[in-house]
């Protein structure tokens, strides 16, 4: 099951899911203090936000970054075929 995350770095937020197969994607990104409001096509990845994205928005993908690696190693270990009894 997918699960939905709100990232924030100053007046900046993204809302990312993660399909917890190790693979996120960015769904939009946000600036609070202008309104301004960054939709992304379904499949876009962290790398493609930033590449859409001028400089500012840097300290918040960098967040994300870190929101997704601390996502990932509190999710535990999962087996590598979906059938395993391990």
């Amino acid at each position: 099951m997918d699960e939905t995350y709100r990232t924030e770095a100053d007046t900046l937020e993204a809302f990312w899911i993660s399909n917890g197969c190790k693979h996120i994607e960015i769904k939009q990104a946000r600036d609070t203090s202008t309104g301004e409001l960054v939709r992304f096509a379904p499949g876009t990845d962290l790398a493609d936000a930033r590449d859409q994205t001028c400089r500012r928005w840097t300290a918040l993908w960098d967040r994300v970054g870190n929101a997704m690696w601390a996502a990932w190693a509190t999710s535990g270990p999962r087996p590598s075929n979906p059938h395993s009894t391990k």
